[in-house]
């Protein structure tokens, strides 16, 4: 009987309760990271997000690094970590793209210098690089940074980000994509106060005003079905956690009052966003059904364009 159970539960492996850093990059993230972001590329290839989307199409930063590192991204990847400590950032990598124990990883791209620090690859182009820890864990980022990441790992006291990796758990295991931040205001640069782009230096430094009233904050989505965005921020106070959420109320009411009424995919659209609070917690909530994203995405390829002219 207990060798039929050994046998059964194998197969009947379930997605975890909670998200969690990989047990291989965990000990790498530096003890001064402020913000973890995730991109589950593994959960999101089975969606049909991903193959109306992604598949098969062609995006510049996921196309740079393949030509960088020759690893194919939407094939031999898993998992995207991002972190920073607001000054530097890392990309860890969970996936397949080394060689076997002992064996140089098979990585080729043109242009790209091969070389070792500490006994680890390290593949460059210019100031930038991808050091491989091991078969299936990498980081990439400055190559200045990538070498004093490793010389930290020398230090006995050098701890994790664990109050970060603490809030990852609190995030469910279904999560697609999620980030965890304890300082959102470090992540927000100030704007410039000459004329030149004021709108947009406006709108960035309203965001890090409101940032400044946050302590701490997460985001999670699931792209199974549509949609699902959740944001939790804990502000300071039950006061600046009312008035985040009404900043986001109005902006929706106004995004609303400025769409035509023959837009009806807008209008549905906006039903799908609700923001409410509960003492020092602001909750958003984005549900929209799989029809909408198409609208969505023009709507925020729009406001990029907006921005960049």
């Amino acid at each position: 009987m207990f060798l039929t159970g050994l046998v059964i539960l194998p197969a009947c492996k379930r997605t975890p309760e909670h998200a969690r850093v990989d047990a291989a990059l965990a000990p790498l993230m530096p003890g001064d990271t402020v913000a973890v972001g995730c991109l589950r590329l593994d959960k999101l290839k089975t969606t049909p997000f991903y193959a109306k989307y992604v598949n098969g199409k062609q995006f510049p930063a996921l196309d740079e690094f393949t030509k960088a590192t020759g690893i194919d991204v939407k094939e031999n990847l898993w998992e995207l970590y991002f972190t920073t400590n607001g000054t530097t950032n890392y990309v860890f990598i969970r996936g397949k793209f080394g060689g076997d124990f002992g064996v140089e990883p098979d990585i080729k791209a043109s242009g790209v210098r091969k070389s070792s620090y500490k006994g680890r690859y390290l593949f460059s182009m210019d100031d930038h690089g991808v050091l491989l820890m091991n078969t299936g864990a990498a980081v990439a980022g400055k190559v200045d940074d990538l070498k004093a990441l490793v010389d930290g790992l020398d230090n006995p006291a050098r701890k994790p980000p664990q109050a970060l990796l603490d809030m990852v758990n609190t995030l469910p295991g279904t999560a697609q994509f999620w980030a965890v931040s304890s300082q959102v205001a470090s992540l927000i640069p100030a704007g410039r106060s000459t004329q030149e782009g004021r709108e947009g230096d406006a709108m960035q430094n309203n965001l890090l005003h409101a940032a400044h009233k946050i302590s701490s904050l997460k985001l999670w989505g699931d792209l199974s079905k549509g949609l699902e965005l959740h944001v939790r921020a804990v502000a300071l106070t039950e006061a600046d956690a009312a008035a985040l959420r009404d900043v986001f109320k109005a902006g929706v009411g106004l995004a609303r009052l400025s769409t035509k009424e023959d837009q009806t995919d807008m209008l549905k659209l906006y039903d799908g966003m609700t923001g409410s609070s509960d003492g020092p917690i602001v909750r958003i909530d984005v549900n929209e059904p799989f029809e909408l994203v198409d609208p969505l995405l023009a709507k925020v390829h729009g406001a990029h364009d907006t921005g960049t002219h």
